[in-house]
């Protein structure tokens, strides 16, 4: 065997001896904590029930509805939208479901909105699927006689 040789083999030794060590050492030095999953599954359920509150479900709930005004607002009233987000709150606001929890009639300033979700606005954040807004008419050329 050649020097040459002799020294390849002895560096190369010495590197598996190395990555031996590690693989071996890595794993002991590794502070683990036993129970993560355990916590990972209470907080889910913590998360589950507090999303099933009234309070929340009411939130969600507003929030979806003031964002589909301010949609209303953004397509419709560009012009005006500053005055309109000025009194935008969900105490201007008068709504209500008669028919189904997808669908929401909604009464703001002068006009009217029909509003339909995909899923029930009172469980996720979401844009609406079909909105309907009704104006009323304020040109006197339209009265009847």
């Amino acid at each position: 065997m050649s020097i040459k040789n002799y020294f390849v083999y002895i560096i190369r030794m010495g590197l598996f001896l190395f990555s031996f060590l590690l693989l071996i050492v890595a794993p002991l030095s590794a502070d683990r904590k036993q129970g993560v999953t355990l916590e990972f599954q209470e907080q889910i359920q913590k998360n589950k029930s507090f999303r099933q509150t009234p309070k929340y479900r009411q939130k969600i709930l507003e929030l979806n509805l003031i964002a589909a005004i301010k949609n209303i607002i953004n397509t419709r009233f560009y012009q005006k939208r500053e005055e309109y987000y000025r009194n935008l709150s969900i105490a201007n606001v008068d709504y209500e479901s008669p028919t189904s929890p997808k669908v929401y009639y909604i009464k703001f300033q002068n006009f009217f909105v029909r509003v339909e979700f995909e899923f029930n606005p009172e469980t996720y954040l979401q844009r609406p699927k079909y909105i309907k807004v009704v104006m009323p008419v304020e040109d006197p050329s339209f009265e009847s006689p």
